[in-house]
Parts: structure tokens; sequence; C-alpha cells
């Protein structure tokens, strides 16, 4: 990030779903305030879909004077995948381990403590997404976890 941008938090707009995957109807994400009101996130998302870091998005002031998405305008081809943990034995351990499995991969983790025991993946556009979504349904046929696609792009549908 260069001196001439500034960090400012951008919201997206949620629906909770029935799932209880998420109760919350909006979700704030850092990003870098660019130009003419264009953004480029800076962080991982936990429950918005069809976005990653380092994506281009368009935002505007709303009456309650944050800023919401309206738009992406560029994706960055970066991939997002959201890891649910079934937790047998020490969580700590067990994201810790897995977390392992994945940065070995070239991704970044996030991890989010009880009661979701979740990851979020940021998958780089130049990584190994066979390897990587081999080892996402290995983990899922074994029972150590679910996945969901948070944001993907041809190259990991094609695999």
């Amino acid at each position: 990030m260069s001196d001439s941008e500034s960090m400012v938090q951008v919201r997206f707009h949620l629906v909770p779903d029935a799932q209880a995957r998420t109760s919350v109807e909006s979700e704030g994400l850092w990003a870098s305030e660019l130009s003419d009101g264009t953004f480029r996130l800076a962080n991982v998302p936990w429950f918005v879909t069809g976005v990653a870091f380092d994506d281009i998005v368009e935002a505007e002031s709303g009456a309650d004077g944050r800023l919401w998405v309206t738009r992406v305008r560029h994706w960055s081809g970066r991939h997002v995948v959201r890891v649910s943990l079934n937790i047998q034995g020490d969580p700590n351990v067990v994201v810790e381990h897995v977390g392992t499995e994945f940065t070995n991969l070239g991704v970044d983790v996030e991890s989010m403590g009880p009661p979701s025991w979740m990851l979020a993946l940021d998958i780089p556009a130049e990584a190994d997404l066979g390897a990587i979504k081999g080892l996402l349904r290995a983990g899922t046929e074994a029972g150590r976890w679910t996945f969901e696609e948070a944001c993907v792009g041809a190259r990991w549908d094609d695999l």
C-alpha cells in the first residue's frame, strides 16, 4: 500500500441464512482507498461470497455514513474457500495442524474459534489449485471438515 492510500472499512450487505452460517446482516472488510469511489480489499471475507483479497470494488456512502459496496470492478484472481472443521481432540492443535497443511501449499490462512472453528483460505492465483482442491476433497472424505467455495474462478471449477 502506498502512502497515498488510506485504510477504510467497506461493508457488504448479507442475507442471514436458514442454516445459521451467519445471522449478521453485513460484513465489513478493510480496504485501501484508490480513486473515484474504488477500493482494494485488504483482508479475506468470512461471510461475503464472490469477493477476495485484492479485489477492486466500488462503494458509496450510505445514509448511515458507512461505505457500502455497490459492485466488484475487478477480480484479483485470488480464491477464497472457507473450511468448517470437525474438531476431534484439542481444538487449538487441530486448527494449527490443518492451517499448516494449507500454508505448506502457499495458502494464507485465517482462523475463527468457537463456536464455528472455521478457516478462511486466501489462495493466490498462482497457487497449485489442484493440490489445494485435492487436500480439501481428501479432508472432506475423511470427515475432517467441510468446505465452501466462496470465491473461485474457472481454473478452480475445471479441476
